[in-house]
């Protein structure tokens, strides 16, 4: 209490009852204080010429007023460059993250079926497929990709029902999250269906040529987290079902497709090689028993 009475009547006596000489001193020392900031603080420089200009305003001078508009103009462009320069750094940081970081909705490949809350896993009518889904809604799907001998998840789709003329908006948005492609390409044969025929890929991908003039993209090495991006047309397709037919029960519809991410681990070849082995590939086979002949007794 005693230091908020001592402390109180300086203030008013600085701010009421200063003589020209000590209003000089003031902004001169305050002049100093902030004169000496390195170039390489902008922002700093730009917040102090402010409050120095604010000063001499209410002190009623103009000792500084000339070099305090310089300095401002000088400095505030200084410091939209230093800030942008920040804001550029901070995105790019948080995309090398990102991209470190590959997953759909948080979900990573490469780990147990009972790490997420999906239930039940099933085999497919033709057994190809043991899997899992997630409805999130009536236009937002979640597979999880797995076999029910390793019980790993091999990989993990993400199935979107949008408006056709949406699908730039959403490649921009998967760009600001994940960076530029590491590897893209296109099966358009005009240029109305470009953004449609476009695929890009992030992570352990490459482009690849399936035949004639059709690309897709693969794995660049053996092991390495992958995710695609794709979009799929709501047309009815011979002999297997479209993604929108598929997921949202829509035979043909030229307004909307389905954006299609691709997520894929490790272990997406062991989850195909129990599929197709019928058990796990990483233990032992086990073969019947089965009585065999005594070469001992046998006759030549």
């Amino acid at each position: 209490m005693m230091k908020r009475l001592l402390v109180l009547p300086i203030i008013l006596l600085t701010a009421c009852g200063s003589s020209p000489e000590e209003k000089k001193k003031q902004v001169d020392d305050f002049f100093s204080s902030v004169y000496a900031l390195p170039i390489s603080q902008p922002c700093e420089n730009l917040n102090g010429y402010l409050d120095l200009q604010k000063l001499e305003k209410e002190n009623n001078t103009q000792y500084y007023s000339e070099v305090s508009n310089q300095k401002i103009e000088r400095y505030s462009l200084l410091c939209r460059e230093k800030q942008d320069a920040d804001k550029q750094a901070i995105e790019e940081q948080r995309i090398s993250e990102a991209k470190g970081y590959l997953h759909i909705l948080g979900y990573q490949p490469d780990v147990q079926t009972t790490k997420y809350d999906c239930d039940p896993f099933g085999m497919d009518e033709d057994e190809k497929e043991y899997t899992c889904q997630i409805r999130r809604s009536n236009t937002d799907r979640v597979v999880f990709f797995s076999d029910p001998y390793t019980q790993s998840i091999g990989k993990i789709f993400r199935f979107i029902l949008i408006d056709k003329n949406k699908i730039s908006d959403l490649v921009d948005k998967v760009h600001s999250q994940f960076g530029d492609s590491d590897a893209m390409g296109s099966n358009a044969t005009n240029e109305s269906d470009l953004y449609l025929d476009t695929f890009y890929g992030w992570g352990n991908v490459k482009l690849e040529r399936l035949g004639g003039v059709l690309y897709s993209l693969g794995p660049k090495s053996r092991t390495g987290v992958s995710l695609r991006f794709d979009f799929n047309p709501c047309e009815d397709m011979w002999f297997v079902d479209s993604d929108c037919k598929k997921y949202f029960g829509i035979e043909e519809n030229p307004e909307k497709v389905v954006a299609v991410f691709r997520l894929f681990g490790d272990d997406n070849e062991l989850n195909e090689s129990a599929l197709r082995q019928k058990r796990d590939p990483r233990e032992p086979q086990v073969y019947d028993s089965a009585p065999t002949e005594d070469i001992d007794e046998m006759t030549l």
